[in-house]
């Protein structure tokens, strides 16, 4: 997410809380152990208390015992902050995890002084800075790393699902980055496809394969079938938008890749096919080619698809979030009134939605609540045992349940 030249970014966690702020000052990145305290989380430039009385500016007030206990609360909050001095201003971030992001991710963990920590468990954080460089901070040792190779912003970060700390980097200098936290940060591979910018990325669930989206209508699928992150290859170049592609994601079953333009439109594929199952239009009636490709004020910003695989949401310039059914495309089952949002992303459970905005401020939405079919979970399962589309031959399955665990019904 790229915020303006001369503001930091503060993060703010509580129990799956985050509060963004901007100010113009020098960028920084606050990253706080969860704690109780108030919901309001106001934070105030105390500059003399004296007895019962806080003074500041002009201003004197009485305290009564509930703000005394806020703020003292509020006073133990800051003892656990952890800032780190970015000096450039902030454009992407990622946590990265030495387990699977599927054995840590829905577990509750205490985090307070980050005593869940332990020796065979790193927790790593990753800033892209518009210097093009890529800062990564240990959260327990609070040792920091810097790794520089890429020359311009760094749009997008990502690391691996599977819990090997690798982490690929897409940046304005039209390459994607490789990099092994494990071995001292060195850079494994740089990929080049990409005529122009790059700006965004995504691993495949089972690391078979990962995609990227940059300028003039670019999709690229590479192949990771080996693991050989060295020998990673364009597997394919999708084709289908009318401008430029700024997101990606796949489904957490890996069968399914969207992509989201500002053409208007999000765009899902099988990458394992090349094939383009379902258009999801921001714009009634859909724009014309021409249209599509030029200013058309409904870009759509940012996709993400939520943890059961039936939903995923949008972030659109016409400042409307809308949360769409992977299996209904007429109209979106939610739309929620958000103005200026950059990006997206559930939480863990998906009955939530963060969405960013422009102002520095972060919207929670409730997330539409339905009870999956059986049938969908079971197609989620085994395709997360069976990813790629064309494995689905050897399984010697009915035509009709073939069809449906290839996604062929959104075609």
């Amino acid at each position: 997410m790229g915020l303006p030249q001369t503001c930091y970014l503060t993060c703010l966690l509580h129990y799956e809380k985050l509060q963004i702020s901007s100010s113009w000052s020098q960028p920084r990145m606050y990253v706080y152990g969860f704690q109780e305290f108030p919901t309001s989380s106001c934070q105030l430039d105390i500059t003399n208390v004296s007895g019962n009385v806080i003074r500041y500016g002009d201003i004197n007030r009485q305290q009564n015992p509930q703000e005394q206990q806020q703020q003292q609360e509020q006073q133990q909050v800051t003892k656990d902050v952890k800032i780190v001095q970015c000096t450039d201003p902030v454009w992407s971030l990622a946590f990265g995890a030495s387990k699977p992001h599927k054995k840590w991710k829905h577990i509750n963990i205490k985090y307070h002084h980050f005593e869940h920590l332990d020796s065979s468990y790193d927790l790593i954080i990753a800033i892209g800075l518009k210097s093009g460089k890529i800062m990564t901070v240990d959260i327990a040792t609070e040792q920091i790393l810097l790794l520089v190779d890429h020359k311009d912003v760094i749009r997008d970060l990502k690391f691996s699902p599977d819990g090997s700390l690798i982490l690929l980097s897409a940046s304005r200098d039209r390459t994607l980055k490789v990099w092994d936290l494990k071995d001292d940060g060195n850079m494994v591979v740089t990929l080049r496809g990409h005529s122009n910018w790059v700006y965004a990325c995504a691993f495949a669930p089972d690391m078979s394969m990962l995609a990227s989206v940059g300028s003039q209508k670019c999709v690229i699928v590479w192949d990771m079938k080996d693991r050989n992150l060295r020998k990673c290859k364009i597997l394919r170049r999708l084709t289908g938008h009318h401008h430029d592609v700024v997101a990606c994601e796949f489904s957490p079953d890996g069968a399914l890749l969207a992509t989201a333009s500002y053409d208007t439109r999000v765009l899902l594929w099988d990458p394992h096919l090349g094939k383009l199952l379902q258009e999801y239009h921001h714009v009634f009636p859909p724009l014309s080619i021409v249209f599509a490709g030029g200013c058309n004020n409904n870009y759509v910003k940012h996709m993400a698809f939520s943890p059961d695989g039936s939903h995923f949401a949008t972030v659109c310039d016409d400042k409307y979030i809308r949360f769409w059914s992977l299996f209904d495309t007429s109209d979106p089952v939610s739309v929620s009134d958000v103005r200026g949002g950059l990006c997206c992303s559930y939480s863990a459970d998906g009955h939530v939605l963060a969405t960013g905005t422009r102002n520095g401020t972060v919207h929670f939405l409730m997330a539409p609540k339905e009870v999956q079919t059986l049938q969908h979970t079971c197609r989620l399962a085994i395709r997360r045992l069976v990813p790629n589309t064309n494995d689905l031959d050897m399984l010697n399955l009915p035509p009709g349940l073939s069809s449906y665990l290839r996604y062929d019904i959104l075609s």
